[in-house]
């Protein structure tokens, strides 16, 4: 009777050691690289680990960290994440394809769209061992990637709310509106 109680105190204590050294499911790190054409680029970081979230947003020399994140903006965020088109698109967009016939042979001949006012915007989504790193250029409207962005902002907004940040976020939301 003894041997069985002590197996069970070691199993027990051995399952919650497991449970404990286990991340949450639910944890991650977002980190996203705003870069506008006319004003200071920028870099959030966001994570979760174990429901505690972090931000911080740099500004060439400022530095501001929140602990203070709208849980519900977070969770949306990453249920988004989850489900998000990951691509690696530049400022060069193809918009049209048509394919071309001479002397029997045919090409098929790319119309692309170059932007140089307006923003670049790359990040990363890492969760466990998986990573999935994107990248834009001034998002449509309607677009998967400016919802994206608006979920973001939704969290900026709320995260930081000194002068000098709020007015910075405001300026950089413009490129995307």
């Amino acid at each position: 009777m003894k041997l069985k109680s002590v197996l069970f105190i070691l199993c027990s204590s051995f399952s919650s050691y497991l449970c404990l050294a286990q991340t949450d499911s639910a944890d991650f790190t977002f980190s996203i690289n705003f870069q506008p054409s006319f004003h200071n680029s920028s870099h959030l970081m966001l994570s979760r680990k174990h429901l505690d979230n972090y931000a911080e947003l740099i500004v060439n020399d400022d530095d501001w960290v929140s602990n203070n994140i709208d849980a519900r903006s977070v969770t949306e965020l990453y249920n988004f994440l989850l489900a998000y088109n990951y691509q690696i698109k530049g400022s060069i967009d193809t918009v049209a394809v048509s394919k071309r016939f001479h002397n029997g042979d045919s090409t098929l001949v790319y119309t692309v769209s170059a932007g140089t006012d307006g923003i670049t915007t790359k990040g990363l989504f890492v969760q466990g061992n998986k990573s999935h790193a994107f990248e834009f250029w001034s998002p449509k409207k309607g677009s998967e990637d400016l919802m994206l962005v608006n979920l973001v902002f939704k969290i900026l907004e709320k995260s930081f709310t000194t002068e000098k940040a709020t007015s910075y976020i405001a300026q950089v939301k413009t490129y995307y509106q």
